[in-house]
């Protein structure tokens, strides 16, 4: 079995979720806040909320992914190949070159 280095925290793990239900909590009051103003202020029947609410969280989702692109996993910021004038760093060795 594999040893940690760190010891485990019982008290953070449960205020990490007492604050992750917490969150959940207050985005659905928020979300049904904007459902009931939406129903009371508007012409917009129950199903049509449907309609208005795809957009606005498709369009948050895809908000930071279209703005603030990431570098892919596992790059670390590096270029993906060597500058000019460098030898390439040796890969792994192959097992064709070796003998038996």
């Amino acid at each position: 079995m594999a040893r940690t280095r760190y010891v485990i925290d019982r008290g953070l793990i449960a205020r990490m979720g007492a604050t992750m239900f917490l969150l959940g909590l207050v985005f659905t009051a928020f979300i049904i806040v904007i459902v009931l103003l939406l129903t009371r202020y508007s012409n917009v029947s129950n199903g049509g909320i449907v309609f208005i609410a795809g957009p606005f969280g498709g369009g948050g989702s895809l908000v930071p992914v279209l703005l603030f692109p990431q570098n892919p996993p596992g790059t670390a910021g590096a270029p993906a190949s060597c500058p000019a004038g460098r030898p390439a760093p040796p890969g792994p060795p192959s097992a064709a070159g070796t003998a038996s």
